[in-house]
């Protein structure tokens, strides 16, 4: 019998070793009387291997091992669940923080060809939130392309947002050419708003700006996210009209539009019928702007597009 739980959070003071920049573990080796080489040693465990803890760090003494395990956490989360989807394939985890606070990761093997993993930022964001994880956010990236660390080009990697203008800029300014991706979800700011209220500090009309200077500084094409809501933004005449939006701002090759059906969850929406969702993205396309109709994954676990999110300090557990 399955029960539910609160998961009040607990915080674990110690760094994971993962959080920790080069210098700042060279630092703590040299403290220790090790070699500095024994960084990479450990950044390669940590970002490469499948060891489940330091005691599993062989190649390490076993003083510098129990050294660590007294001073950092293994692994930056704890995983508190994980479910699958019953598409065989898509499979989310609800891993718990530093901070006790929780967060959601979804895995989407794509028939064997690739894997792309989508993992929520943010602790509870309601999308009125700012760039409130961008330091952090920023780490993990520059961690991921790291050819000593994950090695993932940075082309393979999209940092989403919903719009918040100063973090787009700062984001433009760092020199990576990472790609962005953007929730728009409305062409207008009436419908906008409605639909996320982070529309009543940055209009649509700046984010598109802000977007546009984005494309000029990396070179990298921005895609547009937007959630199709039957009788909210998914009209003809809508499509037409965020057509000419994208145009204003740019030329259309540097614009995709990644049109989502709405997958059920909190705000009563609906989801557009198949040949409403086909019409929207054909008028996309005549203008000459790439849009694809994306296929939903995860839906039955909430793992599809729009879903991932968790109340803050409950969730639902299995039994042991």
């Amino acid at each position: 019998m399955s029960r539910a739980a609160t998961l009040e959070p607990v915080p674990n003071i110690r760094p994971a070793v993962s959080d920790l920049t080069k210098e700042q573990l060279v630092a703590w080796l040299g403290k220790h009387d090790e070699p500095a080489y024994r960084a990479k040693q450990i950044r390669r465990h940590a970002t490469h291997g499948t060891e489940g803890g330091f005691e599993s760090l062989t190649d390490l003494p076993k003083a510098l091992r129990d050294a660590l395990a007294r001073s950092f956490r293994w692994s930056a989360v704890e995983a508190v669940r994980e479910e699958a989807s019953a598409d065989g394939e898509t499979r989310k985890a609800l891993l718990q923080l530093r901070d006790g606070h929780h967060i959601e990761s979804v895995l989407m093997p794509h028939h064997g060809a690739r894997n792309a993993v989508c993992v929520s930022t943010q602790a509870g964001c309601p999308m009125a939130c700012a760039f409130n994880n961008y330091d952090a956010t920023l780490a993990s990236v520059r961690s991921l392309i790291d050819p000593d660390e994950f090695g993932i080009s940075p082309r393979r990697l999209t940092i989403s947002t919903c719009g918040v203008v100063p973090g787009i800029d700062a984001l433009g300014e760092e020199g990576l050419p990472i790609n962005l991706a953007v929730s728009l979800h409305a062409p207008d700011d009436p419908t906008r708003a409605r639909i996320m209220p982070i529309n009543r500090k940055w209009g649509v009309e700046e984010v598109l700006a802000a977007a546009a200077r984005y494309v000029k500084r990396t070179k990298r094409r921005v895609t547009f996210e937007y959630v199709l809501l039957a009788g909210v933004n998914d009209s003809v005449e809508t499509a037409r009209t965020l057509a000419e939006l994208i145009t204003r701002h740019g030329p259309t090759k540097d614009a995709h539009v990644n049109l989502i059906p709405y997958n059920p969850g909190a705000g009563g929406f609906r989801r557009p019928s198949v040949e409403r969702m086909e019409a929207f993205t054909k008028v996309l396309q005549e203008q000459g702007i790439a849009a694809t109709l994306r296929i939903s994954k995860g839906q039955d676990i909430a793992a599809g597009c729009g879903q991932l999110k968790v109340a803050e300090g409950k969730a639902a557990l299995s039994p042991n």
